[in-house]
């Protein structure tokens, strides 16, 4: 992927590729099995239990409080730049705009500003615009 993007998408630095690890650890451990709970529940309509989402609900909440940390000093999970690690939490806040985790967005706005930083890419835009 990122050899398709130039390797744009990978860090040039040992420590930001790090970081960039981490955020996408992030993403795969602690946003997306429980952004999953709720896009199976409204999205795919896969009923899942209250108790299940409300545990979703939690770790979300826990995973967006760490990610505001980083984005309330800089503009991307790794700095300035747009990495794989921004990358992968798109498709999963993409849905997540289609259940009530969007109402809790604005609880975090640096979460809720890379959000829509991230959406308005042109292409990301390409990919969900209806054609």
């Amino acid at each position: 992927l990122s050899a398709k993007a130039g390797d744009q998408l990978v860090p040039a630095t040992l420590k930001e590729r790090a970081l960039m690890d981490q955020w996408s650890s992030v993403e795969q451990t602690n946003v997306s099995p429980h952004a999953m709970k709720f896009i199976y529940h409204y999205v795919f309509k896969r009923p899942q239990e209250q108790a299940v989402l409300d545990l979703a609900e939690a770790a979300l909440d826990k995973a967006f409080a760490a990610l505001s940390a980083p984005l309330a000093k800089q503009t991307f999970l790794v700095g300035e730049k747009f990495t794989i690690a921004d990358l992968g939490h798109m498709p999963y806040l993409e849905y997540l705009e289609q259940t009530p985790i969007k109402d809790k967005l604005p609880q975090y706005p640096h979460v809720a500003a890379w959000w829509g930083r991230l959406r308005e890419r042109e292409s990301w835009r390409k990919v969900t615009s209806p054609t």
